[in-house]
């Protein structure tokens, strides 16, 4: 593979990685989010139909969906990732630089992507954009679990 094909590879990788990683983000606050409005909802409610199951299994679906739309519509630019990259790994912007430098046959831009590949060779993208849980996280998930125990408990002694 050619320095300049090594390098565009790893930006498109890291350009899917940071996408993955804003779903995971997105998904762990809007999935729990929506199982709290659906449960309160229900409680407050208290509809026949659907049922507290099937309502909280649509709010998920749904806050997957948002999640995944909201994914869609934050993907980095080529220029964005690789700043990432230069960033995360220290390169002192040889990414941003080396992307701009892709079609130029000059000595010292070939000299610019040949060290530029040589740094990237051992990157981990899971590494360098891990998944990581927001910090509101466990809060919202206790929230889910307490709206679905209260919801849970009313449908229960209601008869639904």
């Amino acid at each position: 593979m050619s320095n300049s094909s090594s390098i565009v590879a790893l930006v498109n990788a890291a350009r899917r990685r940071q996408q993955i990683v804003i779903f995971v983000r997105m998904a762990a606050l809007m999935a729990p989010s929506a199982i709290v409005v659906a449960a309160l909802v229900t409680w407050l409610v208290r509809p026949a139909a659907p049922g507290l199951y099937t309502s909280l299994a649509v709010a998920t679906a749904l806050a997957l969906i948002g999640a995944a739309i909201t994914s869609a519509s934050r993907t980095p630019s080529q220029r964005e990732a690789a700043a990432a990259l230069d960033h995360r790994l220290r390169l002192e912007d040889r990414l941003v630089t080396s992307m701009a430098c892709l079609d130029d046959s000059g000595p010292v831009a070939q000299l610019l992507l040949r060290d530029t590949a040589a740094r990237i060779t051992d990157v981990r993208l899971t590494r360098v954009f891990p998944l990581e849980m927001p910090a509101l996280f466990v809060w919202v998930l206790l929230a889910a679990a307490g709206a679905v125990g209260l919801a849970s408990a009313r449908s229960d002694s209601s008869g639904l």
